[in-house]
């Protein structure tokens, strides 16, 4: 494998691009921190468009409800299905909502950090939604270039990781798409449903 070495440290080459894409968000965020360029979000984007998580086309209603309020976890008998037991977090306040909810019930939150350009992320995200059905947690997907501030605090340095948490406690991360790993790091906080 071809790598770009710098001391004792050695990154792939096909590591490179992904890096940039990073360093480069992080130079256009302190540019629109000081005001040399719009602060246009990606989620004002999708609204603009007309969806703003693709929840929309599945309900056929607005993704965050008529009220405009963000999706709330719902019992464990509700959550038996997919759907209703996986989450897309676009906003460090429906984190916090999940993180009280999560400190009150105790049910695991199970989380994906993932980004749109990473291809193992892409791979296994489906195995990562189905587990959602089979496990009594609420599973979230977090995009690590639009909620940056959650990623740091988390730890995060490769996609895909997944962490559990019960309430604000990280209480274990997974780095890689290995589908075996997973479901046992999911097993190990998560009640199956029977």
């Amino acid at each position: 494998m071809s790598c770009l070495c710098i001391g004792g440290v050695c990154i792939p080459y096909s590591a490179l691009i992904p890096a940039l894409m990073m360093a480069l968000k992080w130079v256009l965020d302190k540019l629109r921190s000081v005001g040399l360029l719009s602060k246009a979000s990606p989620s004002a984007a999708a609204s603009s468009s007309g969806s703003c998580c693709g929840a929309k086309e599945k309900t056929g209603g607005s993704c965050c409800g008529a009220s405009g309020e963000a999706p709330k976890p719902v019992s464990r008998e509700e959550r038996r299905s997919q759907e209703a037991n996986f989450l897309p977090i676009e906003s460090m306040e429906e984190w916090a909502d999940l993180v009280k909810t999560s400190a009150k019930t105790g049910a695991p939150i199970i989380v994906d950090f993932t980004a749109s350009w990473c291809k193992p992320c892409k791979a296994i995200a489906p195995f990562f939604e189905s587990l959602a059905g089979r496990f009594d947690g609420t599973f979230v997907k977090v995009d690590v270039d639009e909620l940056d501030e959650l990623a740091e605090r988390a730890k995060v340095s490769m996609m895909p990781t997944f962490a559990v948490y019960k309430g604000e406690e990280q209480v274990e991360k997974l780095a890689g798409a290995n589908e075996n790993k997973l479901s046992e790091l999911v097993a190990r906080h998560a009640a199956e449903f029977k």
